[in-house]
């Protein structure tokens, strides 16, 4: 038998990050993820096994970055401290998840490789155009977000410059718009 909860109990707390029922409830087969708590919990428990060297960002970056806002500077200590483990010129990999015209993909700025990754399992093409744009502002922002001593290991490290990376757009199975599989293939 299971346990009914009302949808404002809180079900997960991972430090920063909390979610309820309700927000879980959008994880349901052939439901949008509409929530960015699940999203942002997962952040969250990724960062926490995750090397150093990554950064798994939560939501409110991107959505600073599109609404052309400011972090404060609590809120930037917070971001830093909880998600951004290392040093600008020591992150290797940065994974953001994105949101734009009702749905999700990732970006993922590969920093040796100097590329804006972008992973979408259900790919519109009319919205490609879009979608680089988005991904440069996220970029630029973070460029922006990380400027100071502060944020590089040494005097002369060097800060690495997200918004002149190249884009990649890699060939990912596609999910079937009617059946929600998110991309898998079959045997």
């Amino acid at each position: 038998m299971t346990a009914c909860f009302p949808d404002s109990e809180l079900l997960v707390d991972v430090s920063d990050c909390i979610t309820n029922k309700a927000a879980l409830m959008t994880l349901v087969p052939r439901a949008d993820v509409v929530d960015d708590q699940v999203l942002n919990v997962v952040v969250r428990m990724l960062t926490r096994n995750s090397k150093q060297t990554q950064w798994f960002l939560p939501t409110s970056i991107m959505q600073a970055a599109l609404e052309g806002r400011m972090l404060t500077s609590g809120t930037t200590t917070s971001l830093r401290n909880n998600y951004m483990r290392c040093k600008v010129d020591r992150v290797t990999r940065i994974h953001q998840p994105m949101w734009c015209d009702g749905h999700w993909y990732l970006m993922i700025i590969d920093v040796p490789r100097m590329k804006l990754i972008y992973l979408d399992s259900l790919r519109d093409p009319a919205q490609a155009e879009a979608r680089n744009i988005t991904m440069m502002r996220v970029a630029l922002y973070l460029g922006g977000l990380t400027l100071g001593q502060s944020w590089l290991s040494g005097n002369c490290s060097v800060r690495p410059r997200f918004s002149m990376f190249d884009f990649e757009d890699p060939e990912l199975p596609q999910q079937d718009r009617k059946l929600m599989d998110c991309g898998t293939v079959d045997d």
